[in-house]
């Protein structure tokens, strides 16, 4: 929408990478070439992804290296691929996992199990299996 003189409203668009596909589909390329500025994040280098888990353990109070060892890190940054998101899904599940086995620091066997878990290419873990015992178990006392 514009006038002569102005235009009426401006639109920012965000999207994952599938959204760029999206707009070079034939049947769009009229709104692709009324996009004016365009800026692609690109995915964190390695140093990135350890001072951006560094960092986030920092705010929340902890130190990166005494709660994970440094090949447990460097699982989680091999695996995220550089994506923040990817990065906090590893780390929140390794915490969790890491808290259930009462292990720290958070070794790269737990990282491990977590990606498989994640990826659905392992059976459930053996510490899935005690609490699903132990919460059945509970229940049927009742």
């Amino acid at each position: 929408l514009e006038t002569s003189k102005d235009k009426l409203i401006q639109i920012v668009l965000v999207g994952q990478p599938e959204f760029e596909d999206g707009l070079n589909l034939d049947r769009l390329r009229q709104l692709k070439q009324r996009i004016a500025v365009r800026a692609k994040i690109l995915p964190l280098s390695k140093e990135e992804s350890l001072y951006y888990i560094q960092h986030r353990m920092q705010k929340a109070g902890a130190n990166s290296t005494t709660v994970f060892t440094k090949s447990g890190l460097q699982t989680i940054v091999n695996k995220a691929g550089g994506i923040p998101r990817v990065i906090n899904i590893l780390c929140d599940n390794a915490l969790i996992t890491g808290y259930g086995y009462q292990r720290r620091p958070i070794d790269a066997k737990i990282v491990r199990e977590v990606i498989a878990d994640i990826e659905g290419k392992k059976g459930r873990s053996r510490l899935k299996w005690q609490l699903i015992y132990g919460l059945s178990a509970v229940c049927l006392d009742r």
